[in-house]
C-alpha cells in the first residue's frame, strides 16, 4: 500500500511539473508575440510614406534652377531614400548656421511617415561646407540621393 501511495504521489508531481512547464512555455509564447507584434507595428508606424525633395541655387539663374519640388511616393523610391537616411545616419539636430557665406545650394527634404509624423530637412551648402539642421554624413546622402533618385 505504501509503495502504491508513493507511486501516486510521484505522479501527481510529474502532472504538476508538466503543467507548470506548459503554462511557463506559452506565457514565454505570448510575451514573444507581443513583443513582435508591438516591434511589427513601431515598424509599420516609422515606414517611410512620402518626401518631398527641392533644391535651389541662387546664384545661378532661373532656366538652371530647380524650383518645382519632387515628390516620392512609390515604395521602390521612398525604400531607397530609407537606406539612405540608415546608410548616412542622418537624424535631425539643431540648425547650424552658415555665417558669411553667399551662393551655396539649398537642399529641402520635406519626410512623411506612417504615424503622421513629419521631419524636415534643410541643408545649405556653401565653400564645400553643409549648414542646417541634418545630423550624419550629408555629403554622402545628399550624392547618393542625387545619384539614385533625381529624374
Amino acid at each position: 500500500l505504501m509503495n502504491r501511495q508513493k507511486g501516486y504521489l510521484a505522479i501527481a508531481i510529474i502532472i504538476v511539473l508538466a503543467i507548470t512547464a506548459s503554462a511557463a512555455i506559452f506565457a514565454i509564447y505570448t510575451a514573444n508575440k507581443s513583443k513582435q507584434e508591438a516591434e511589427s507595428k513601431k515598424q509599420l508606424e516609422n515606414k517611410l510614406i512620402k518626401v518631398i525633395y527641392s533644391t535651389k541655387n541662387p546664384s545661378l539663374g532661373p532656366q538652371y534652377n530647380q524650383d518645382a519640388p519632387i515628390t516620392y511616393e512609390d515604395t521602390d523610391s521612398l525604400n531607397t531614400i530609407s537606406d539612405l537616411l540608415k546608410k548616412y545616419d542622418i537624424s535631425q539636430i539643431e540648425e547650424i548656421k552658415a555665417a558669411g557665406c553667399v551662393g551655396g545650394t539649398n537642399y529641402q527634404y520635406d519626410l512623411t511617415y506612417a504615424n503622421s509624423k513629419a521631419v524636415n530637412y534643410a541643408e545649405y551648402k556653401c565653400g564645400g561646407n553643409f549648414y542646417g539642421n541634418m545630423g550624419g554624413d550629408v555629403a554622402g546622402f545628399v550624392k547618393d540621393f542625387s545619384d539614385k533618385l533625381q529624374r
